[in-house]
Formats: structure tokens, sequence, C-alpha cells
């Protein structure tokens, strides 16, 4: 009913957009919550972890190497801490 609303016209809040992601997620329908998944981590400001393991989720799943190559090096330069060999 949501993505049917946005695609009469109408504006999403980033809480729609996360509903979206949510359900597409819960219901393992990969596919469907990656563009929501896009768009709810390009809106966040700031993005927190959640966001980046959200998207490094899906992209590993759907076997999207060089997207999650790519997050995956944006995640170490936010939390090196994290990602440095010990």
């Amino acid at each position: 009913m949501i993505e049917q609303w946005e695609r009469d016209g109408n504006q999403l809040k980033p809480t729609h957009v996360e509903l979206l992601v949510q359900a597409w997620v819960s219901s393992d329908n990969y596919d469907r919550a990656l563009p929501w998944s896009e768009k709810w981590f390009e809106a966040a400001d700031p993005k927190e972890r959640k966001h980046f393991d959200l998207l490094n989720f899906l992209y590993n799943n759907l076997g999207l190497s060089v997207r999650q190559s790519i997050l995956v090096d944006e995640m170490k330069k936010q939390w090196p801490d994290e990602f440095s060999k010990k």
C-alpha cells in the first residue's frame, strides 16, 4: 500500500521508507528491499552503523560484491578500530 501511495504521486517520509525496508527484509525479499534500503541509506543524516550493516547484508545476499566492497571500505573509514587486525 505504501508503494502504491508513492506511485500515486505522494511523497514518502523517512519513516515510510524504513517501514518498506523492514517489510521486505523480514519477508526475505531482498531484491525488493534493496532500492528502499539504498534510499533510506542516502537520506540518513547522519548515517549510522545500522544503515551500513543493512546494505552490507543485502549486498552480500544479492551477490553484489563490488557494491559491498565499496561499502565496506567506507565502513573501515568510519570505524577503523572495528576493522583493524588485532
